[in-house]
């Protein structure tokens, strides 16, 4: 969270998040194996340097962040049966979607990882309902547009699981959701409808999308 925020603090002193545009492929990847070395050496607690290279001022803050999802998923790896929640995980990237769906692809490698990773989500969103709701009030219909899209387009249909229930949430209370006429714009813009996605996926955005077509 810190790595993506502003190194200014808001008027209350919280932190600000900041946008960071998505740094090219061969960067990320670059970054990625540039920085095993150091997180090696500082488990066994040793000062680190990191390479200049990569770590150059023009995309310093994206490099950190890929060093934090890099950390994250050892740590998941390490660390799973443990965890009492991800969805804290995933909030913390901001808008950074690019640099979440970069963690989501490597937990996604190993299956049991993989599983519990979704399984943490979907007890976390069935158990929030009412704070997630809250928050994406807060956060507006763009931020929950691609959050939605990040997961429903994820190759992995358990994966995908995490935004169909979000989704149906949403649904469910659209009372309180003002901004879902909104969503539904945005799904179109990003002609969800047309990417194979699975039925389950198609059916539950085909279901939404109806809802607002009709008025």
């Amino acid at each position: 969270m810190i790595l993506g925020s502003s190194n200014f603090l808001g008027k209350r002193g919280h932190l600000r998040p900041v946008f960071l545009r998505e740094p090219p492929l061969d960067f990320q990847k670059g970054v990625l194996a540039a920085s095993c070395g150091p997180l090696k050496e500082l488990k066994a607690k040793i000062n680190v340097s990191l390479p200049p290279s990569i770590f150059s001022p023009d995309l310093h803050q994206e490099a950190c962040l890929i060093v934090a999802v890099q950390a994250i998923q050892q740590m998941v790896f390490c660390d799973l049966p443990y965890l009492t929640s991800f969805l804290e995980i995933a909030l913390a990237f901001g808008s950074n979607f690019w640099a979440l769906r970069l963690l989501l692809d490597h937990l996604s490698c190993d299956e049991n990882v993989l599983d519990g990773t979704v399984n943490l989500m979907l007890r976390d969103l069935h158990c929030q309902k009412a704070t997630m709701l809250k928050l994406w009030q807060n956060l507006g219909p763009l931020y929950v547009g691609e959050f939605l899209c990040l997961f429903l387009t994820c190759r992995h249909q358990k994966m995908q699981s995490v935004g169909l229930l979000s989704l149906s949430i949403i649904t469910e209370n659209l009372h309180v959701c003002p901004w879902a006429k909104h969503l539904c714009n945005f799904f179109h813009n990003a002609r969800l409808k047309n990417l194979p996605l699975g039925a389950a996926a198609h059916h539950e955005i085909s279901k939404f999308t109806s809802l607002f077509e009709k008025e």
